[in-house]
């Protein structure tokens, strides 16, 4: 049998805290694309649930390159949504890219972590 440790109750529940967020914000139209940071914990969790519902993913943690230039092609006009979990660094440049784009902040949220002692982590929603 498996000891059950700190460690494993705060993932637990930082995944749990996760999916509640990802089914509450979800609505009825999927969103296009999950952005996420997988330096941080949280965010990949995040990315996990995403996956899980069939989002598409991209991780900034280390393609922010290819990042912007994929980013070039989605508009309002075309529909889309994007939803995110990053630092806060990342989000003030994505939602300035977005911007361009005719994408509008529908929802931003900051997350405290169990994983790390600071609340450096932001959960969003454009479209």
């Amino acid at each position: 049998m498996r000891a059950v440790t700190r460690r494993a109750v705060l993932a637990g529940a930082a995944t749990a805290g996760v999916a509640a967020t990802l089914t509450f914000r979800a609505g009825s139209k999927a969103p296009a694309l999950a952005i996420y940071d997988s330096r941080l914990p949280e965010a990949r969790l995040f990315a996990e649930q995403a996956r899980a519902r069939g989002i598409a993913l991209h991780d900034i943690a280390n393609e922010d390159a290819n990042l912007w230039r994929a980013s070039r092609a989605i508009s309002r006009a075309s529909g889309w949504s994007v939803i995110g979990m990053t630092g806060w660094t990342d989000w003030v440049s994505l939602r300035g890219l977005f911007a361009g784009q005719g994408l509008r902040v529908q929802q931003e949220a900051r997350r405290h972590s169990p994983l790390r002692a600071t609340a450096t982590t932001f959960e969003w929603a454009l479209a």
